[in-house]
């Protein structure tokens, strides 16, 4: 257990790189944007804090490590970081960029048209999320390099089946991006990226490796063992996405100052 000093200096950077931006008026992209970069830096802070050590409930001031947390919040920080590079950075042009966040937008507005309220007092809302739905198809049917794809890659995207891109095979099947392919696609080797998501999904889901894991871990030196390497990408992560996060801004997309 320790206040990560190192850990703590990022996440001050990222507050000061948030705040450089935050007296402009920016569109809702960039709006979008920032919001994985604060669920990022929330998680990023989270596990800054449990590094710290736990209360235990039963003796206050007896302080535990948990490795475990530690481990999930990681991998949602990690998802966070690959969603953001993903819909924000990865394009090679502008009509791209704007497709991909469609996708994005519209696919987590799908689950919403799905969940008709019963209270009158939502019905209103209800109704504009339709609206907002059936706005993002036609923005997405007007946008050049959806214009420029595979006929059942269009139909694919149409279909909100995914909020990736889906491609299509060697075997003419079609296929979405893992966060591992993600992964390599923003800089990790391939055994990095598998073995690294494998591993912080294990904890998420209660694999048996993780259990026996944090079961074995007797004293607070074996424990902080298992999230070490965990902090120490994401100490990575957090520089990448200072630049990610600053070159957005310099793209100028619909930037006005407040």
């Amino acid at each position: 257990m320790k206040d990560d000093v190192e850990l703590k200096n990022d996440l001050i950077a990222l507050i000061n790189t948030s705040e450089d931006y935050k007296n402009m008026k920016v569109d809702n992209r960039l709006y979008h944007a920032g919001g994985h970069y604060l669920r990022f830096f929330n998680n990023c802070y989270c596990i800054y804090q449990l590094l710290k050590g736990l209360d235990s409930p039963k003796n206050p001031g007896n302080k535990f490590l948990d490795p475990g947390s530690i481990n999930i919040l990681s991998r949602a920080a990690l998802e966070a970081y690959l969603t953001f590079q993903y819909v924000f950075i990865f394009s090679k042009s502008e009509v791209e960029a704007q497709l991909r966040y469609d996708v994005w937008l519209r696919y987590g507005l799908k689950f919403l048209t799905k969940i008709k309220p019963s209270n009158p007092e939502l019905v209103a809302a209800f109704k504009n999320v339709l609206i907002d739905f059936d706005k993002i198809k036609c923005r997405i049917e007007q946008n050049a390099f959806f214009n420029s794809l595979d006929k059942k890659v269009k139909n694919a995207i149409l279909k909100c089946e995914n909020w990736r891109l889906p491609q299509i095979s060697s075997k003419g099947k079609l296929t979405y991006d893992s966060y591992s392919t993600i992964a390599i696609a923003s800089g990790f080797s391939k055994e990095a990226a598998w073995s690294t998501y494998k591993f912080l999904s294990g904890y998420s889901h209660s694999g048996s490796h993780s259990v026996n894991q944090v079961l074995e871990a007797i004293d607070e030196g074996e424990k902080e063992i298992i999230c070490d390497s965990s902090v120490a990408l994401l100490k990575i992560l957090i520089r990448i996405m200072l630049d990610s996060y600053k070159d957005l801004f310099s793209r100028g997309w619909g930037i006005n100052s407040a």
